[in-house]
Order: structure tokens, then C-alpha cells, then sequence
């Protein structure tokens, strides 16, 4: 995480195309900004170094933010874009995930988007 951040200038960090043909972009200002917010709402929620974090969240750029966000806080993401079959649940549970993020931090990563588009 440290080194895919390095950059905090106003040049397009992230181009994203929806299947929908919608097209985002983050700038790595705007990337860096989002990954500490997301890493301070971890350590709110306890997650520190060595926790695996289960994530499930579409292909979208904000799952990037989630991953530079466990990195940068030494925490390990588990990440799937599809519900998960019932072995997956096993092998989550074999290695003591200790937290699930999903839609609540996607949603927190819009509603700050949102801001920062109208500033």
C-alpha cells in the first residue's frame, strides 16, 4: 500500500469502466484520501496488523480502496465479488476471519465521494 501511494497529485489514479458504461475516475489525491479514511474506520472498529478481513464487494474501484486500506494497517483482505457457496464459508472460518466488511463500508466510501464532489 505504501508504494501504490506514494502519489497524492491531482493525476487519474484509478479509471474505472461499469458494465453499464459508466466511467469513474479517482484522482490519487482523491484515492489517498479515501484509503486513510477507510484505514481510520478500521481501527475504530479494532482491526489491527495480522486480522483478516472477509470482504464482500463487486469489482468496483472502492474495493481497491478496502484492499489499500487493510494493507496499510497490516491487516490481510479476503475479497469475493459473489456470494460466497458454502465451501468458501468453511474456509473462512478455518482461518478465524475476524471481521466482515461489505456494504456498510461501501456505502460510508460513497457518501465520502459525494462530499468531495461537491467541494
Amino acid at each position: 500500500a505504501e508504494n501504490m501511494l506514494r502519489k497524492s497529485d491531482n493525476d487519474v489514479a484509478i479509471t474505472f469502466w461499469s458494465e453499464d458504461k459508466i466511467k469513474k475516475k479517482l484522482t490519487w489525491h482523491q484515492l489517498n484520501n479515501q484509503v486513510a479514511a477507510v484505514a481510520n474506520y478500521f481501527k475504530k472498529k479494532g482491526i489491527k496488523k495480522g486480522d483478516r478481513v472477509a470482504a464482500y464487494l463487486p469489482n468496483l474501484p472502492e474495493t481497491i480502496i478496502v484492499m489499500l486500506a487493510s494493507s496499510s494497517i497490516g491487516a490481510v483482505l479476503i475479497q469475493s465479488s459473489k456470494v460466497p457457496s458454502k465451501p468458501l464459508r468453511l474456509d473462512l472460518h478455518k482461518v478465524l476471519v475476524h471481521n466482515l466488511i461489505g456494504l456498510q463500508v461501501l456505502l460510508a466510501l460513497l457518501k465520502l465521494q459525494l462530499k468531495e464532489s461537491t467541494v
